[in-house]
């Protein structure tokens, strides 16, 4: 029972002394308080909120079989209907012509070096795609990614067209040739003749073959991209918390202010 009552009176003197140290010293706290807790309050009420929303699309890819089809006759021409990508397009978003149109579509100023410091662009697996636009007001947030959207897939749209278009004119005007040169062949008659129009034939039907392909599917090679997460401005989520932000401000008052009461009182001590 003494062992115990010792102990007893020796943590209640202890803690007696800490009280005692921070009535002497309470000012500091006060004013270490005080000093805290303003400099959180108007960096809580005074610092420039931000704001978020993100965008989701998907860029599906052409089949192996039908792009190897394609690629033996016309090669370059193929890649340019076929390579797209979600990480081949990430890039897409940060170039100066696109920024530049997306500036011009805006409804608002904004420069081209912090429209990117706007724009967060993520490479998912399955072709997906997430477009991210961080900015200090919600309107504009919301602004920002639907026109940076709707700028780029019309833009790249509108290429896919072009290629495809391109791609079936050359294949046409192939088989056009070709159907002139066996015309002009056919008018011989000797082997070598024969053996020439079988081989612009056996051309002639691969080139109808590939014809084939980007006709019965053109859609299937044009419309690359599915928007499965349209923006919209009831997703904007704002990274400010002002209850929460308070409320750390008051615990690190009072944390910094029993601190500066303590080793206020251990200075004084050391000089003494």
């Amino acid at each position: 029972m003494k062992k115990k009552d010792s102990k007893n009176e020796v943590a209640e003197i202890r803690l007696i002394d800490l009280i005692k140290v921070f009535i002497r010293r309470k000012w500091w706290f006060i004013g270490a308080f005080i000093i805290v807790f303003t400099a959180g309050i108007l960096f809580t009420f005074l610092r420039t909120p931000q704001f978020n929303l993100t965008s989701t699309f998907i860029i599906s890819s052409i089949e192996l079989e039908y792009r190897e089809a394609l690629v033996k006759t016309f090669p370059e021409k193929t890649e340019e209907l076929t390579e797209i990508s979600n990480i081949i397009e990430s890039e897409s978003f940060l170039s100066e012509d696109l920024l530049e149109e997306v500036i011009e579509n805006l409804e608002f100023d904004i420069d081209i070096d912090e429209l990117k410091d706007t724009i967060f662009i993520y490479a998912d697996k399955g072709g997906i795609l997430k477009l991210t636009t961080v900015y200090s007001d919600a309107e504009e947030t919301y602004e920002i990614n639907k026109t940076l959207l709707e700028t780029y897939l019309n833009r790249r749209t509108n290429e896919i067209n072009q290629a495809y278009d391109s791609l079936l004119s050359e294949i046409e005007v192939e088989i056009s040739s070709i159907e002139a040169e066996i015309e002009d062949i056919s008018d011989i008659q000797d082997n070598l003749a024969d053996k020439e129009i079988e081989l612009k034939y056996e051309t002639y039907y691969v080139l109808e073959e590939d014809r084939d392909i980007l006709v019965e599917n053109k859609d299937y090679f044009t419309e690359r991209f599915t928007v499965t997460r349209e923006p919209d401005i009831s997703y904007v989520y704002g990274y400010f918390n002002y209850k929460r932000d308070i409320a750390f401000s008051f615990l690190l008052a009072i944390a910094l202010g029993l601190i500066a009461a303590f080793a206020a009182n251990y200075f004084q001590s050391l000089r003494k």
